[in-house]
């Protein structure tokens, strides 16, 4: 599992009235996902959900946008209901990011959960893809410089 998620997981525990809406726990109730066939249709559900969880008053907390136009679209439908946006980027050193993807894949062999990217090279094109995609007047973090606990802390307190 990424730090990443890990860092989300822990925010929510220390979060009331708050719901994850994750592009990979959808593509996972996919059989047989690829991003090639799949990844519009877990879009239109992501965004289907978030409209709804909008509604329900929830302060939501999501990951794994790197595309800007569905990041765009999720903060679209954010604005609409009212809602006021809070955008984080958790990045680390491209080596940092590889060995952990790395890491990962090792983990998998003995892991219930499978990635659903094992190649390298699709590692690389979405890294890629996030550099130049994602928004760089957001509060950015690193997790490869604070711990675990120090980034939940920063995060955590703007939410307040």
């Amino acid at each position: 599992m990424c730090w990443e998620i890990n860092i989300v997981r822990e925010l929510l525990k220390i979060k009331e009235n708050a719901f994850y809406l994750s592009y990979d726990n959808v593509k996972r109730n996919f059989s047989q996902y690829s991003p090639h066939n799949d990844k519009e249709k877990v879009f239109e559900l992501l965004f289907y959900a978030a409209s709804f969880i909008f509604t329900k008053n929830y302060d939501v907390v999501t990951d794994s946008l790197i595309w800007k136009d569905e990041r765009e679209k999720i903060i679209s439908l954010a604005h609409e209901a009212g809602y006021e946006i809070v955008e984080i980027n958790l990045e680390a050193d491209e080596f940092i990011f590889r060995k952990r993807f790395e890491e990962r894949l090792v983990r998998s062999a003995t892991s219930a959960v499978k990635p659903t990217n094992l190649s390298v090279n699709r590692w690389k094109e979405l890294f890629d893809i996030y550099n130049a995609d994602k928004n760089k007047q957001a509060f950015t973090f690193h997790t490869d410089v604070l711990s675990e606990e120090e980034l939940v802390k920063k995060v955590f307190e703007l939410f307040q």
